[in-house]
């Protein structure tokens, strides 16, 4: 069952984050440091101040409010040591212009032709006497093969549906880190410029991300040596963004220093972008999360919402990847990935540091309600092939990991009989100061204080 699975993955967890000017900790701290701005412009600038606090000859410069044809320009930062800055279309952003000062950059790349980044920004470059590479194509499919060949190629690329994002970014700081290009592709056309790619190159090996209906067998038929890279073995409604990179952590993961991976937003491009260069500098990661869901949870097995399944295995996947000395790099603010998404790794984290007991720790229903976080833990142990939950707690704790508070013992109501059993539960909602509960047998309500716990329906797990 889905529930048993999950209580399979319990390892503790860490990202670590250098420190920068903005990086913010005051939530969580020490498990959580975000490196963020005020805006996507502001949190790239500050991913720059980040990883590249001496400075750099180069910069690559891309269209902040467009993904399609900065999608590939990762390896090409990494090339060049460069960091990748955001900028609108039309005219450069004063902060941007600081820290291309700031930076000492001598050479900027700029991705896209004058209607992603003006010629205006161009010119406005040039008399910084910045050097400027313009490298773009008639469409995103072009400019990704104008990426590549800038590039040292070594036999190996990365193939990628070029009408979203999110795979093209799974990708990204390990195709940069392996100076693999991202060519991108039509779900089931190939583009005429990919395919004279492949006929002028030597081509050995390529991987190919996502599922079928993302990039077709026709497609990668049409490269050599072709390996798909996509979550095979989920059963709920098919893959998903977040499905497919964790497969594409778990294919490189022994490439990579996993202990140091990012979390970005897997909704919306920006950080990850930005992001993708940091993560490829420090031979890491970007972990994709959805950073809007109000709750780290799972509901009734009758009303399962695709997102929270896909989001929750991926929450505990990064758990499972990352160090337990290092604090989480989170890109972006609160309105990228909120405070519960972060909480549920931070508090995991804080129930290992202080796990006394011999058994297993699992934080697996989390919500934030106004400066508390309440969550449901359970203390577990593998017994033959199954895990069984030996001891649960529902408890709250504030933002700042102080007040810690167990509200509620409900080791007895996963009793069935005189063995405990897989049965979790989960926190719904925070609600006029009632928290509501509940699993597949019975659904509860208790107050934010403890007391009055009440059975609302179905058979509790106790007699």
């Amino acid at each position: 069952m889905f529930k048993n699975k999950l209580i399979f993955v319990l390892c503790a967890i860490g990202i670590s984050l250098f420190m920068s000017s903005k990086v913010m900790a005051a939530n969580y701290a020490p498990y959580v440091q975000r490196i963020c701005g005020d805006d996507r412009y502001a949190t790239a600038i500050e991913v720059s101040k980040n990883g590249w606090a001496n400075g750099s000859e180069y910069a690559v410069l891309a269209n902040g409010q467009n993904f399609p044809d900065a999608l590939s320009a990762a390896p090409l930062a990494k090339k060049y040591n460069a960091p990748i800055l955001l900028n609108p279309d039309s005219d450069l952003d004063s902060r941007v212009e600081n820290e291309l000062q700031r930076l000492g950059v001598k050479q900027i790349f700029i991705i896209g032709g004058p209607s992603v980044i003006s010629d205006t920004i161009k010119n406005k470059l040039e008399g910084l006497n910045i050097k400027t590479t313009r490298l773009w194509g008639q469409n995103r499919y072009e400019t990704s093969i104008k990426i590549a060949e800038q590039l040292n190629f070594n036999g190996q690329v990365v193939v990628v549906n070029g009408e979203n994002f999110p795979d093209a970014l799974s990708i990204a700081p390990i195709a940069a880190e392996k100076s693999m290009p991202i060519i991108l592709t039509l779900p089931n056309t190939l583009p005429e410029s990919a395919a004279n790619y492949v006929k002028n190159n030597k081509i050995t090996k390529t991987y190919i991300i996502g599922e079928k209906d993302v990039v077709s067998d026709n497609i990668a038929n049409s490269f050599p040596n072709s390996e798909r890279i996509w979550n095979s073995n989920y059963v709920y409604n098919g893959s998903s963004r977040y499905d497919t990179n964790i497969a594409v952590l778990n294919k490189f993961r022994n490439d990579l220093n996993l202990s140091n991976i990012y979390l970005a937003s897997g909704e919306n491009f920006p950080d990850a972008l930005a992001g993708s260069a940091l993560a490829a500098k420090n031979s890491s990661a970007i972990a994709l999360v959805n950073g809007s869901l109000e709750a780290f949870t799972i509901h009734n097995d009758d009303i399962y919402n695709d997102d929270d399944i896909h989001n929750y295995d991926n929450i505990l996947s990064i758990r499972n990847f990352s160090s337990l000395n290092k604090p989480f790099r989170v890109l972006g603010g609160t309105s990228s990935i909120n405070d519960t998404i972060i909480g549920s790794l931070a508090i995991s984290r804080f129930e290992t540091d202080n796990n006394t007991t011999s058994y297993t720790d699992n934080v697996n229903s989390v919500i934030v309600d106004g400066d508390w976080v309440y969550y449901h833990k359970e203390y577990s142990m593998r017994v033959g092939d199954e895990w069984e939950i030996k001891e649960s707690f529902l408890c709250k704790i504030k933002k700042d990991l102080t007040g810690y508070t167990v509200l509620l013992d409900t080791t007895k109501y996963n009793n069935q009989g005189s063995r405990p059993t897989g049965m979790q539960y989960y926190i719904t909602k925070i609600e006029n100061g009632w928290i509501y509960y509940g699993n597949t047998r019975a659904y509860f309500k208790v107050r934010i204080d403890g007391t009055e716990n009440t059975c609302l329906g179905g058979k509790p797990d106790y007699s």
